[in-house]
């Protein structure tokens, strides 16, 4: 997720980083950038409208991406992910489990 103020400033470090270890890196805006690129989603910015905005994203992907990926990780545009480490942890279903116990694992 990012916003048209922070495209330049944090979302386009993000692609130049741990982004570009992604299988598929898709960013989510309420305007549409071409150049990053991300997907205007028609939402408006501002902390009261980040549920809708975070669900207008998982309905694109849904409509759009669902089976490009076996996980999708909603990320902030202030978020640092070490990707090797979360496919780790995904790749091995018994170290989710003890991330909560109530994880039911199958």
């Amino acid at each position: 997720m990012t916003s048209p103020e922070t495209i330049s400033s944090k979302a386009q470090h993000i692609k130049a980083t741990w982004g570009s270890r992604c299988n598929v890196l898709l960013f989510m805006s309420s305007e549409t950038d071409t150049q990053l690129p991300a997907v205007g989603l028609n939402v408006s910015e501002g902390h009261d409208n980040l549920w809708g905005k975070t669900r207008a994203a998982f309905s694109y992907i849904h409509r759009h991406h669902r089976d490009d990926a076996d996980w999708f990780l909603k990320a902030d545009d202030d978020t640092y992910i070490i990707m090797e480490n979360l496919r780790l942890l995904l790749a091995v279903g018994a170290a989710v489990s003890h991330l909560d116990s109530r994880l039911k694992i199958e």
